[in-house]
């Protein structure tokens, strides 16, 4: 069988910061050691700025979320959590969640994302099967207990473990490094066209739940990274979250199907857009255009995703 080769000769981003190792995989040579490293970076830089806000609660700087997170690892190591351990959040989608995310890894834990919409035994099976050694459930408090300083990570380390749906049997836990999530957020900007240094200027909009990647790997973490904002909503209307993000100035934002409303109000059965308005990225372009103005839209696997211009 004849093996057609596809040229790179066209390859719109640039390869002057990637290295191949031995086994011939590619690794960008310009990422941050840790995650930890990387929200470090931008409290020193701008630690004043806007870092997250829970649409109808709390909002955060850099520099408190920086404070927020220390106090939680402070709190999970009077726990007994130690490098290596797993702990499970379990909060709703809102500043909680992200504070709980980094604490835990400051203390050198493994975060275990669970799924907040799962029954009572699956939830059971992923705590056990992710031996996780600390629950956070959802209206608990966050622990508390003096800062400490956060424990040296590296990209080799395991950051978090996000479960699949179990669609065709059990949940599985995949383990993702630091450098496994500093490599998505480096794609998601050269993706998106975005800046390393856009700062404040980028504000996302978060309408997904947390335990899943689109909203914490490509949203919460692409928007820390650069010195950006993130806006969660911690219940999803998409006709609220197009306004909230018209008044906030957001430039980013994602929805995951299936919903049971179209965007253009319309009830629907398991279909993201009703039949009215399906048919085509263009359909589901027109349906959104009244309430976005002026705006860019890229559809990719499931997700609508709005820079907003």
């Amino acid at each position: 069988m004849a093996v057609t080769l596809i040229s790179r000769a066209g390859n719109p981003f640039p390869r002057d910061r990637i290295s191949v190792d031995s086994k011939g995989v590619p690794h960008y040579t310009n990422l941050p050691a840790s995650l930890t490293a990387m929200l470090e970076r931008q409290v020193r830089a701008a630690g004043s700025a806007e870092a997250v806000v829970e649409i109808g609660g709390r909002r955060l700087t850099y520099a408190e979320l920086w404070v927020a997170a220390s106090r939680v690892a402070g709190g999970l190591r009077s726990a007994g959590v130690a490098v290596g351990d797993r702990v499970a959040i379990r909060y709703p989608a809102g500043v909680d969640w992200v504070v709980a995310f980094f604490g835990t890894i400051m203390a050198g834990g493994i975060v275990v994302a669970v799924n907040t919409r799962s029954s009572q035994p699956e939830v059971e099976f992923v705590l056990t099967d992710a031996g996780v050694k600390v629950d956070l459930p959802g209206g608990a408090p966050l622990p508390d207990g003096e800062p400490i300083e956060p424990v040296v990570l590296g990209h080799s380390d395991v950051a978090a473990m996000f479960y699949t749906s179990g669609t065709t049997g059990k949940p599985k836990g995949v383990p993702t490094t630091h450098e496994a999530f500093l490599t998505n957020i480096e794609n998601m900007l050269c993706g998106l066209g975005i800046s390393a240094d856009i700062g404040a200027e980028l504000r996302t909009l978060i309408s997904v739940p947390l335990f899943h990647v689109t909203g914490c790997n490509s949203q919460v973490l692409v928007a820390l990274a650069v010195g950006g904002s993130a806006a969660i909503l911690p219940a999803f209307d998409q006709a609220a979250a197009v306004r909230r993000s018209r008044r906030s100035g957001s430039r980013l934002w994602s929805r995951c199907r299936p919903s049971t409303r179209c965007c253009c109000g319309a009830t629907t059965s398991k279909r993201s857009i009703c039949r009215g308005c399906a048919g085509s990225d263009t359909a589901a372009r027109r349906s959104l255009q009244p309430w976005c103005g002026p705006s860019r839209l890229r559809s990719a696997l499931g997700a609508f995703s709005m820079a907003m211009g």
